[in-house]
């Protein structure tokens, strides 16, 4: 989620030019940023395309092994190097370390599925059985050597030069919802909806708390509901203020002061861009 709130965060900024972006917990293990400037609200359906397809990195399928392909041209976009600059910073601990993509052979032979060599596949795979011990830091590095020297050896075959920026991005670069954001009659979460799975709220998330916010920590419903019921003289109205919603509230409000100076009573809230 973090990598994918900056990763979005800075292009829409950087590359659109937008402002005005209210990133909201969805309650379960995603997010969304409701993007609120003028012209994005008037955006008709094609714009919202052309943004999502802009955004749009990851093809295929959970069958499909490799997801990602770059072109020379496509490697040196600005905004394809910025997103692996910010994965980079993550993947090591995120994605080698907490989610382990090469701990069992189940998992490293989705990884090595997208490898352009089949003779490297076989070597790498066979010795990975015998030592599996070695953690996913280990193998990730084992893979990149093998296939830098492959590279090299092959005069800097193009399909293998690219295949790590391709695996970074495979594996942390974010899957957008296109039908959400790009159809203007689609239904839109609220922020302070309840997930009817999981029962949580879904917050909005402060700009400089992209690192640091907890989705395990986001208030349920129930547990809002014994709050207000253990409150005492709380002002009518401002229930919120005695319960674990009320930092979130104040999130919301700060973003919510933000548009009064642009806003225009005949421009409709629900045209907002939604990632």
């Amino acid at each position: 989620m973090a990598i994918a709130m900056r990763i979005v965060d800075a292009a829409l900024r950087e590359d659109f030019g937008f402002e005005k972006l209210l990133w909201v917990y969805s309650g379960r293990r995603g997010v969304h940023c409701w993007v609120c400037d003028e012209r994005a609200r008037q955006l008709d359906d094609p714009g919202r395309r052309a943004i999502s397809g802009y955004l749009s990195m990851i093809r295929g399928g959970a069958e499909q092994g490799k997801k990602v392909g770059l072109s020379v041209r496509a490697a040196n976009h600005p905004h394809v190097m910025r997103s692996l600059d910010i994965i980079e910073d993550y993947f090591e601990d995120v994605i080698l370390g907490e989610q382990e993509i090469l701990l069992t052979r189940e998992r490293w032979l989705k990884v090595l599925a997208a490898l352009p060599d089949e003779d490297l596949r076989q070597t790498l795979d066979t010795q990975w059985q015998k030592r599996p011990d070695r953690t996913s830091s280990e193998k990730w590095s084992d893979l990149i050597d093998a296939v830098d020297r492959r590279a090299a050896k092959q005069k800097g075959k193009f399909a293998l030069t690219m295949f790590e920026k391709e695996m970074m991005l495979q594996y942390a670069y974010p899957r957008l919802d296109e039908n959400v954001t790009t159809h203007m009659n689609h239904l839109l979460k609220s922020p302070f909806c309840i997930h009817p799975g999981t029962g949580r709220v879904c917050t909005p998330i402060a700009a400089d708390d992209f690192d640091s916010f907890d989705p395990l920590a986001v208030p349920t419903l129930a547990q809002l509901l014994r709050e207000v019921n253990e409150a005492t003289s709380v002002a009518k109205g401002k229930e919120y203020a005695a319960t674990s919603l009320s930092d979130y509230i104040d999130v919301f409000e700060d973003f919510v002061r933000t548009l009064e100076p642009s806003s225009t009573a005949d421009v409709p809230m629900e045209g907002s861009l939604d990632f």
